[in-house]
């Protein structure tokens, strides 16, 4: 089966402001990670850590300045595949959203923050357990560890950095910052 994402080094900064009062935030600073098929992997990390843009450029809404996203393996264009990814937002109620998503048939579901349905319901256990059972992988934000139980494997993301180590295919580490994080060089196809 196919890698449903693989996030390679990908940076993105954005820039506020008009003429001399302007400031850049760099939102992702070579952010790897690979999700594999039937997979629940939460992206965690403080407030302003990169976690929303990382999700959004993950689910192919948002372009990276910098770096490689892969769907599948074999798209690079987020449109050749929209029909495969879904991305949900904090907004929506989070159950309903994975239960549609995967009775439309998507693949890799991207959810933002449903740790906002305080406290965890059994409906969003069981629609994340029933979409990993149908093969459907899962990327999700929190703001801390408390999604750690719905998850198969946590990363956290501070400054908009991972550690594409902590990452690669069979190595279970327990996810770290680095200050440089290893280039998965080429598109890892192949892996599982």
């Amino acid at each position: 089966m196919p890698l449903p994402l693989i996030v390679n080094q990908i940076t993105k900064r954005f820039v506020a402001g008009m003429g001399l009062c302007q400031a850049t935030v760099q939102a992702l600073q070579r952010a790897s990670l690979i999700v594999r098929p039937a997979e629940v992997v939460g992206v965690i990390g403080p407030p302003g850590s990169g976690k929303s843009t990382l999700l959004l450029c993950a689910a192919g809404l948002l372009r990276p300045d910098a770096g490689t996203i892969w769907w599948f393996e074999r798209y690079h264009d987020a449109d050749s595949c929209a029909d495969l990814v879904r991305f949900v937002s904090s907004m929506q109620p989070t159950a309903p959203a994975i239960e549609q998503a995967v009775e439309d048939g998507a693949k890799l579901i991207v959810l933002d923050d449903p740790a906002y349905e305080r406290p965890r319901t059994e409906r969003l256990d069981g629609a994340l357990g029933r979409a990993r059972d149908a093969g459907v992988s899962i990327l999700l934000s929190a703001r801390g560890r408390s999604v750690a139980p719905l998850c198969s494997r946590v990363v956290e993301l501070v400054s908009g950095r991972t550690d594409a180590a902590a990452d690669l295919p069979q190595r279970r580490l327990p996810a770290r910052v680095a200050e440089d994080a290893p280039s998965l060089v080429d598109p890892p196809f192949g892996w599982v």
